[in-house]
């Protein structure tokens, strides 16, 4: 125990004197995380070190004759000719001055840079909240990651990822690109219900149709599983789709089959001979709108067409004109009606 101890006073005495290595702050920082009594052994240390670098300071550091000796270069008058460039010699004593005064800011400078670091782990990492409230959100994670996030959706993620696992949150739709990094599984956490991915892109929408969750994998391979049913996983490849009902505790997986599940990110809609109620479904996703049908059977009516970052009422203008439809607005909600296609 005594030689433990003598060993950890050593490495604060070290550390404070900036000769600690980053592998050895972390044992620091481990060892005075674990009871009162080691946080105290390093307070007082660190107390002790800061009267005798406020001493150093005031014995070496004349700082009002630096700014007198400064002031007069500065007023003194300058005259300019071209001469050729020799090598001046050095003044020895001002040359030693000013490198005394550089070496005790840089030892001050690395105590601060390593009490930074201390702090750093010995503190966890905060929590981030991001809600993209206005519209479509992009962020970068501290690990490099890129997340879009669809209008309303919120993401939790912490400050930094200090564990074996990269785990963020989600409540609504977003798009993951996940920076690679075999060594920790980036987890996306929604409700009861983890995806599980190395580094690849993909959609996730926790608020799916009838309650449910969706994910569509764009590139690389993922995991799905339940919280408490870590060991039954569902492996989704490029192209597929998984549609998760919490209620009955079920993962089904297919082939995707809408072009459009990423138009609300790339803001470019393709309909090829497409029902319209459909349709509907989609620009409701895309542009945040209620649109409904006066008549569902006009939900059996199909449109072929293309849209590049239009807006909701050009995409409806386009839609009328080619089915023959009107189009009324009350508040927020959009009716179409009509005559039944054939």
């Amino acid at each position: 125990m005594e030689d433990s101890l003598t060993y950890y006073t050593d490495l604060t005495s070290r550390y404070f004197a900036g000769e600690a290595s980053s592998d050895e702050i972390q044992l620091l920082s481990s060892w005075v995380s674990e009871n009162a009594g080691n946080r105290k052994i390093f307070e007082d240390y660190r107390k002790a070190w800061e009267l005798v670098e406020l001493s150093v300071l005031d014995q070496k550091v004349d700082t009002d004759a630096d700014w007198k000796a400064l002031e007069a270069r500065m007023q003194a008058p300058v005259q300019v000719k071209e001469t050729p460039v020799v090598r001046m010699p050095v003044n020895e004593a001002a040359s030693g001055r000013t490198s005394g005064w550089w070496k005790i800011a840089a030892s001050v400078l690395v105590i601060l840079t390593a009490a930074s670091l201390l702090y750093y782990y010995l503190s966890g990492p905060s929590t981030v909240i991001l809600t993209a409230d206005a519209g479509s959100l992009e962020q970068v994670l501290p690990d490099g990651s890129v997340i879009t996030l669809n209008k309303g959706a919120t993401l939790e993620y912490p400050s930094r990822f200090s564990g074996k696992t990269r785990p963020v949150k989600l409540t609504g739709e977003a798009y993951f690109n996940v920076a690679h990094d075999k060594s920790k599984p980036f987890i996306v956490k929604g409700s009861n219900v983890n995806v599980e991915v190395l580094g690849t892109m993909f959609n996730v929408n926790t608020k799916a149709d009838d309650g449910k969750m969706s994910v569509v994998l764009t590139t690389g391979k993922i995991a799905l599983y339940f919280t408490d049913r870590s060991a039954d996983k569902i492996i989704l490849n490029p192209g597929e789709k998984a549609d998760v009902s919490q209620e009955s505790h079920q993962i089904l997986k297919s082939g995707n089959s809408d072009p459009n599940y990423l138009a609300w990110k790339t803001g470019q809609i393709v309909f090829e001979n497409i029902p319209l109620g459909q349709i509907i479904r989609t620009l409701n996703t895309v542009y945040h709108t209620n649109i409904m049908l006066a008549n569902q059977s006009l939900g059996n009516c199909r449109v072929t067409a293309s849209f590049d970052h239009q807006s909701v009422t050009a995409v409806l203008n386009v839609i009328k004109t080619t089915l023959d439809l009107s189009v009324t607005q009350q508040g927020n909600f959009i009716t179409l009606s009509g005559k039944p296609c054939n």
